[in-house]
């Protein structure tokens, strides 16, 4: 399996996230939200749109 280039946006609000996911979808890019668990740098629970 190849590694594929991935794009991280950081955006104010779950509703900005979901309009950003729908515009992707439109676009036919794969998209996906990841609820970080906190063991990186962003703080737990926060929902990470890539």
């Amino acid at each position: 399996m190849c590694a594929q280039p991935k794009v991280v946006v950081k955006i104010e609000s779950e509703e900005d996230m979901l309009v950003l996911q729908d515009r992707a979808k439109s676009l036919n890019l794969p998209t996906h939200i990841t609820i970080d668990a906190g063991r990186t740098q962003i703080a737990p629970s926060r929902m990470v749109y890539s």
